[in-house]
């Protein structure tokens, strides 16, 4: 009896639902070929891919409106990044209630030129730290009128195993459902995804190290970014620290065959106001470009991705002292 009601349960998960449903992904993106025909009404068939389920649907031709009442209207599409206005309320929110003052320096490298995709690779610091700085960014792409643009910043992977997390990532326009290299290449190179970019310290976040920068975990959002042509900005920031506890080794002593481990970062959460936050955008140009990526065998990619990882990481590392020397010289002049 178990096993018929298991049985049971099972072909009712995995029978396909009425209707179109949300779409997660283009079946033809570029660097996708083979999959997603052109219909014979003009819509393009669309491939939702779940942990349990399957589901081809129609969608009107242009994929990010819908059509109601013979009007087309912008729609969200859940696990694809969202347009930057949607996520005014929560931006509001942190930078009227959690920040002061937030200074962005080189503010211009934080914008993309014309139609090429931009991604931002950022020093992650403490867990919470980087919240105030994305806020800000979504509040200066409103702010240059770049409202509808499409944007989607990725977490690191673990977070999605909290229960009930994945559902929120996606209505603040996570791109939770191109988590595949090809994947993200692909929403790039077909303009659906303007503006992406990660932390790449990824869980060393959760530890405190002797350098301003941890290690960096993977070079993937560095890879997509060469093969898809992308404007690469690296920014740095100051001020989530007040949202953290530090727990240090004594005496500057660090843990060894580690690369400067020194302790663990404990988050407290938005438990008081940050009164200043600076963030620091610079272009940054890879010595590797996408014709000799796309030439290499997976060992040479490994290799050459280390190589760049570490140019990013030394960069990410000035940049913070600098920007630690821009704050200190605002608040001179301030005072």
């Amino acid at each position: 009896m178990c096993r018929s009601l298991l049985l049971a349960a099972m072909r009712l998960r995995l029978r396909p639902r009425a209707g179109p449903g949300p779409c997660y992904h283009p079946a033809a993106v570029a660097g996708r070929p083979g999959r997603g025909p052109l219909a014979q009404d003009g819509s393009v068939e669309w491939m939702q891919m779940s942990r349990t389920s399957t589901h081809v649907g129609r969608l009107p031709a242009r994929a990010n409106e819908d059509v109601r009442g013979g009007e087309r209207v912008p729609i969200a599409e859940p696990g694809i990044g969202v347009p930057v206005a949607n996520s005014r309320p929560f931006v509001d929110f942190i930078l009227t209630h959690l920040v002061g003052e937030v200074r962005i320096f080189n503010r211009r490298a934080a914008l993309p030129d014309g139609t090429r995709p931009l991604v931002h690779l950022a020093a992650h610091g403490p867990l919470l730290g980087p919240t105030p700085a994305i806020a800000a960014l979504a509040r200066l792409y409103i702010d240059s009128g770049l409202g509808d643009m499409r944007i989607g910043f990725y977490p690191h992977r673990s977070f999605l195993w909290i229960p009930g997390i994945e559902g929120f990532l996606q209505r603040i326009g996570i791109p939770t459902r191109a988590y595949r290299l090809e994947d993200l290449v692909g929403l790039l190179r077909s303009g659906k995804l303007r503006v992406t970019g990660t932390a790449l310290e990824g869980l060393h976040c959760h530890f405190s190290w002797k350098d301003p920068v941890g290690p960096f975990r993977s070079g993937g959002m560095i890879a997509a970014a060469i093969l898809a042509d992308a404007s690469i900005c690296l920014f740095t920031h100051a001020g989530g620290e007040a949202w953290n506890v530090r727990l240090d080794l004594p005496l500057g002593l660090t843990v060894p065959f580690t690369r400067g481990l020194r302790g663990v970062n404990i988050p407290i959460g938005p438990v008081r106001k940050i009164e200043r936050y600076g963030l620091y955008c610079r272009r940054y140009r890879p010595a590797l470009s996408r014709r000799a990526l796309e030439k290499m065998d997976a060992r040479g990619r490994r290799m050459a991705l280390s190589l760049e990882m570490e140019r990013i990481r030394n960069r990410l590392i000035l940049m913070t002292v600098e920007l630690g020397e821009k704050m200190r010289a605002d608040s001179t002049r301030a005072g």
